[in-house]
């Protein structure tokens, strides 16, 4: 397992099966937009309510590299699809037009995230930021991450955009036919069919200094399984110009070794 901070946990008990580094103060990257939805679904009365994207929701993320959702300004869609577009293509711009509609800005948002994490015990987590991009004072470690990922999940409607291969958006006002999202997570997967079926769910993340994230739900042999991955180093494959790079998955692979490795010991301990 190359990246450097891992925790596995047994996601019917929330105890800790595995763990490497787990307690390490790390960079969240996207993985920081779990927080985002959560809070977002803890003040959110009606998934159906209309959110009109403003320009201020893509400020900067062009000049960031940051994901987007797809959505363009003044695009009328709905809380239901930002969440989606939130966990699933990882739009930055989703997490801004939720933190804007539920405390008016990002920072007044962000408030309520440092709230919730003091409220699950993230002892090592502080935000400063809605979307994950970097920031030195934006920290987690993979502990915590699981933590909230393990509270998350057991609200329905998380569990259910979480473990959502692909979402088809509703027709707007500007994209008469809508459009379809797709998990970050298994669009990585096509390079590992064999973790298709035991990958659930999850969510990526990455920026240089976070290395590459991923936080996954996991069945193997009808037992669930959380796994936080994080800090791999992005090795490219190819280039494709001066500045992208097609990143080699070491966090998927990561995912790949350990759940065989779970396959592998469910397998001997049934054979003896």
């Amino acid at each position: 397992v190359k990246s450097p901070n891992v925790i596995l946990i047994d996601y019917q008990t929330g105890e800790t099966v595995a763990e490497k580094g787990s307690t390490q103060r790390i960079f969240p990257a996207s993985l920081t937009k779990i927080m985002t939805v959560l809070v977002a679904l803890d003040h959110v009365v009606d998934l159906n309510q209309k959110v009109k994207m403003e320009e201020a929701y893509f400020e900067g993320l062009y000049e960031a590299r940051a994901s987007i959702t797809g959505f363009v300004e003044d695009e009328v869609t709905t809380v239901r699809e930002l969440l989606y577009g939130a966990i699933l293509p990882s739009g930055a711009d989703a997490c801004l037009a939720l933190a804007y509609l539920i405390a008016g800005s990002e920072a007044e948002f962000v408030i309520l995230m440092n709230e919730k994490a003091e409220e699950l015990g993230l002892s090592h987590t502080y935000y400063t930021n809605a979307t994950g991009l970097h920031d030195v004072k934006n920290i987690s470690s993979v502990a915590d991450i699981a933590t909230l990922t393990h509270g998350a999940l057991q609200n329905p409607v998380f569990y259910e955009i979480f473990t959502t291969l692909q979402h088809e958006v509703a027709p707007t006002n500007i994209n008469e036919e809508g459009f379809l999202m797709n998990s970050t997570v298994f669009n990585s997967l096509l390079k590992y069919p064999e973790l298709t079926g035991t990958v659930i769910g999850g969510k990526t993340g990455f920026t240089e200094q976070a290395g590459l994230c991923l936080a996954s739900i996991g069945q193997v042999d009808g037992k669930k399984y959380l796994l936080i991955t994080a800090g791999a180093e992005a090795i490219p494959d190819f280039p494709i110009d001066q500045d992208r790079h097609i990143e080699e998955p070491i966090h998927i692979q990561d995912a790949e070794n350990i759940y065989r490795q779970l396959m592998e010991e469910t397998n001997y301990v049934s054979d003896h």
